[in-house]
């Protein structure tokens, strides 16, 4: 692969993961989403399933306890994934304006030559 499509490729990521921040952004204003996942799930449930751990009858099942640690995981995992795509966005839209000040100051010095 030539320098040029290796570039293009880099780029079209980049746009890619600012493509799906914005799409976050999306959902994040969105007042069902935020009901829905934001609340009930990744803050109400997550506090549920603790406070249920603490109950000795859960303790003393350890199946419904793994299972229980393993839906907070799960909870976790996802709120990290919506984590990284904010900041993997915010990264490679950094990251494109820096090389489009890159190409303007080429063209700049193309055109001064």
């Amino acid at each position: 692969m030539s320098e040029e499509n290796e570039i293009e490729v880099t780029v079209e990521g980049l746009k890619h993961q600012v493509s799906l921040r914005e799409k976050l952004h999306r959902l994040l204003g969105n007042p069902d989403f935020k009901d829905l996942v934001l609340e009930s799930y990744i803050q109400n449930e997550a506090v549920r399933i603790t406070k249920m751990l603490g109950d000795p009858a859960m303790r003393a099942n350890q199946r419904a306890f793994d299972s229980s640690i393993d839906e907070l995981k799960a909870i976790g995992m996802f709120d990290n994934h919506l984590r990284s795509i904010e900041q993997l966005g915010n990264y490679a839209e950094d990251q494109l304006q820096a090389y489009e000040e890159m190409q303007r100051k080429q063209d700049f010095e193309e055109d001064g030559e």
